[in-house]
Protein backbone atom coordinates (compact mmCIF):
# COMPACT_ATOMS: atom_id res chain seq x y z
CA UNK A 1 0.00 0.00 0.00
CA UNK A 2 2.85 2.39 0.71
CA UNK A 3 4.02 1.81 -2.83
CA UNK A 4 0.58 2.85 -4.15
CA UNK A 5 0.60 6.04 -2.08
CA UNK A 6 4.16 6.82 -3.20
CA UNK A 7 3.15 6.25 -6.83
CA UNK A 8 0.19 8.62 -6.54
CA UNK A 9 2.39 11.30 -4.95
CA UNK A 10 5.09 10.82 -7.61
CA UNK A 11 2.51 11.06 -10.38
CA UNK A 12 1.12 14.22 -8.82
CA UNK A 13 4.54 15.82 -8.61
CA UNK A 14 5.38 14.75 -12.16
CA UNK A 15 2.10 16.26 -13.37
CA UNK A 16 2.97 19.63 -11.85
CA UNK A 17 6.49 19.71 -13.31
CA UNK A 18 5.29 20.22 -16.89
CA UNK A 19 2.36 22.59 -17.29
CA UNK A 20 1.42 21.38 -20.79
CA UNK A 21 1.90 17.66 -20.07
CA UNK A 22 -0.45 15.07 -18.60
CA UNK A 23 -1.98 15.92 -15.24
CA UNK A 24 -3.40 14.11 -12.25
CA UNK A 25 -7.13 14.81 -11.89
CA UNK A 26 -8.21 14.04 -8.33
CA UNK A 27 -11.85 13.17 -7.70
CA UNK A 28 -13.26 12.58 -4.22
CA UNK A 29 -16.63 11.83 -2.67
CA UNK A 30 -17.71 15.49 -2.91
CA UNK A 31 -17.81 15.15 -6.73
CA UNK A 32 -20.58 12.52 -6.63
CA UNK A 33 -23.14 13.40 -9.32
CA UNK A 34 -21.02 16.21 -10.75
CA UNK A 35 -18.79 16.82 -13.78
CA UNK A 36 -15.00 17.01 -14.00
CA UNK A 37 -12.74 18.09 -16.87
CA UNK A 38 -9.71 16.18 -18.11
CA UNK A 39 -7.41 16.05 -21.14
CA UNK A 40 -6.20 13.09 -23.19
CA UNK A 41 -3.19 11.59 -21.41
CA UNK A 42 -4.32 12.70 -17.94
CA UNK A 43 -4.61 10.26 -15.06
CA UNK A 44 -7.87 10.33 -13.10
CA UNK A 45 -7.51 9.23 -9.47
CA UNK A 46 -10.78 8.56 -7.61
CA UNK A 47 -10.55 8.31 -3.82
CA UNK A 48 -13.57 7.13 -1.83
CA UNK A 49 -14.13 6.05 1.75
CA UNK A 50 -14.09 2.28 2.16
CA UNK A 51 -13.85 -0.45 4.75
CA UNK A 52 -12.12 -3.66 3.67
CA UNK A 53 -14.18 -5.70 6.12
CA UNK A 54 -17.52 -4.57 4.62
CA UNK A 55 -16.88 -4.34 0.87
CA UNK A 56 -15.07 -2.63 -1.97
CA UNK A 57 -15.67 -0.19 -4.83
CA UNK A 58 -16.20 -1.78 -8.26
CA UNK A 59 -16.58 -0.20 -11.70
CA UNK A 60 -20.24 -0.57 -12.70
CA UNK A 61 -20.08 1.40 -15.97
CA UNK A 62 -17.64 3.54 -17.94
CA UNK A 63 -17.12 4.56 -21.57
CA UNK A 64 -13.92 2.56 -22.18
CA UNK A 65 -13.19 4.38 -25.43
CA UNK A 66 -12.59 7.55 -23.36
CA UNK A 67 -11.54 6.32 -19.91
CA UNK A 68 -9.53 3.12 -19.26
CA UNK A 69 -9.34 1.49 -15.82
CA UNK A 70 -5.70 1.19 -14.81
CA UNK A 71 -5.41 0.02 -11.20
CA UNK A 72 -6.89 0.13 -7.71
CA UNK A 73 -5.71 -0.08 -4.14
CA UNK A 74 -6.67 0.52 -0.55
CA UNK A 75 -5.05 2.82 2.00
CA UNK A 76 -5.94 1.78 5.56
CA UNK A 77 -6.90 4.31 8.21
CA UNK A 78 -4.00 5.80 10.17
CA UNK A 79 -5.69 5.92 13.59
CA UNK A 80 -5.90 3.34 14.97
CA UNK A 81 -3.49 1.69 12.56
CA UNK A 82 -4.98 -1.24 10.68
CA UNK A 83 -7.85 -1.63 13.16
CA UNK A 84 -10.46 -4.15 12.03
CA UNK A 85 -13.51 -2.30 10.77
CA UNK A 86 -11.69 1.04 10.50
CA UNK A 87 -12.57 3.22 7.53
CA UNK A 88 -9.82 3.63 4.96
CA UNK A 89 -9.63 4.96 1.43
CA UNK A 90 -10.16 3.11 -1.82
CA UNK A 91 -8.06 4.45 -4.71
CA UNK A 92 -9.12 3.77 -8.31
CA UNK A 93 -6.87 4.96 -11.14
CA UNK A 94 -8.01 5.57 -14.72
CA UNK A 95 -6.18 6.78 -17.84
CA UNK A 96 -7.83 9.26 -20.22
CA UNK A 97 -7.33 7.77 -23.70
CA UNK A 98 -9.58 9.83 -26.01
CA UNK A 99 -11.67 13.00 -26.23
CA UNK A 100 -15.35 12.74 -25.43
CA UNK A 101 -17.53 12.18 -22.41
CA UNK A 102 -17.42 9.27 -19.97
CA UNK A 103 -19.89 8.67 -17.17
CA UNK A 104 -18.03 6.72 -14.51
CA UNK A 105 -20.32 4.72 -12.22
CA UNK A 106 -18.95 2.87 -9.20
CA UNK A 107 -20.76 0.52 -6.81
CA UNK A 108 -19.73 -0.31 -3.25
CA UNK A 109 -20.24 -4.06 -3.19
CA UNK A 110 -20.29 -6.25 -0.09
CA UNK A 111 -18.89 -9.78 0.16
CA UNK A 112 -22.43 -11.03 -0.54
CA UNK A 113 -22.44 -8.91 -3.73
CA UNK A 114 -25.06 -6.51 -2.44
CA UNK A 115 -24.67 -2.90 -3.60
CA UNK A 116 -24.85 -0.60 -0.57
CA UNK A 117 -23.57 2.70 -2.09
CA UNK A 118 -23.10 4.21 -5.52
CA UNK A 119 -20.90 6.97 -6.92
CA UNK A 120 -20.95 8.62 -10.32
CA UNK A 121 -19.11 11.41 -12.07
CA UNK A 122 -19.10 12.61 -15.68
CA UNK A 123 -15.61 13.13 -17.10
CA UNK A 124 -15.59 15.67 -19.94
CA UNK A 125 -12.39 15.20 -21.94
CA UNK A 126 -11.65 18.52 -23.61
CA UNK A 127 -8.78 20.11 -25.51
CA UNK A 128 -6.04 21.63 -23.30
CA UNK A 129 -6.91 25.21 -22.39
CA UNK A 130 -10.66 24.66 -22.76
Amino acid sequence: MRALVALIIALGLAGTAVAAGPRIVGIGEQKDGENAKAHVGDTVVVTLGANRSTGSWKVAAVNRTVLRFDSSGYVPAKHPPLATGARGTAVLVFKVVARGKATLKLNYVSATRKVSKTFSVVIDVVAPGA
